[in-house]
């Protein structure tokens, strides 16, 4: 049963009171105060849709970037040796992280650093599983297309162009798999289902 708290003498009252049953303080506005697991899984589904949101658009941003600007997300060069790495892997769902594989288990990675030319900053790169192409070397000059990662505070990306080697123009290029957009499809599934909500409540009045 939910229940509200009077500011004044600590009571617990109904929540539709509008007064204190015991020292009659007003409580028409105050909120209902929710049982202490309640409390928690509003917490806990608040947290999982600001990371929903926030991975929604850094995957709109990649998208958009890739196959309409045709803008990589990073253009610099390569500091210090790329060297091999393992990683655990979760997507961001609704209600809580997903195994990003079915046995959950650690995958190779490819992790070095990119002095970005256009912000003058110095940024991890993480290419995560299978890789088919050229290494990057250090001094190269890359074009890298990937996004944003608040996990590991860098960018996870899944295709590398070398630009130059060396000091003499190049076209090699480093590509693995695209991770699946789950975010963003969480996200499109949450707005189809409020617009169901809001086209059967105003189908209701009208």
């Amino acid at each position: 049963m939910l229940t509200v708290t009077c500011p004044s003498c600590g009571t617990p009252n109904r929540a539709n009171a509008k007064f204190c049953s015991q020292c009659g303080q007003t409580l028409n506005a105050m909120s209902p105060a929710l049982p202490g697991s309640w409390q928690a899984w509003l917490a806990q589904v608040r947290q999982s849709l600001a990371l929903v949101w926030t991975q929604g658009n850094a995957e709109i941003r990649a998208l958009y970037g890739e196959w309409i600007a045709r803008t990589p997300a990073l253009i610099g060069i390569v500091i210090g040796v790329p060297r091999q790495t393992q990683v655990s892997i979760v997507a961001q769902g609704l209600f809580g992280p997903i195994p990003y594989s079915a046995n959950q288990g650690q995958q190779t990675g490819l992790l070095f650093q990119v002095q970005d030319a256009r912000f003058a900053r110095s940024v991890d790169v993480l290419l995560i599983g299978a890789r088919t192409g050229t290494p990057p070397q250090a001094g190269d000059a890359v074009s890298v297309w990937g996004q944003w990662d608040d996990g590991m505070k860098g960018y996870r990306v899944w295709r590398v162009q070398i630009t130059q080697r060396n000091g003499q123009p190049a076209n090699f290029e480093l590509t693995t798999g695209r991770p699946f957009p789950l975010a963003l499809l969480s996200l499109a599934l949450l707005a189809f289902v409020l617009l169901t909500c809001l086209c059967s409540t105003l189908g209701r009045i009208f």
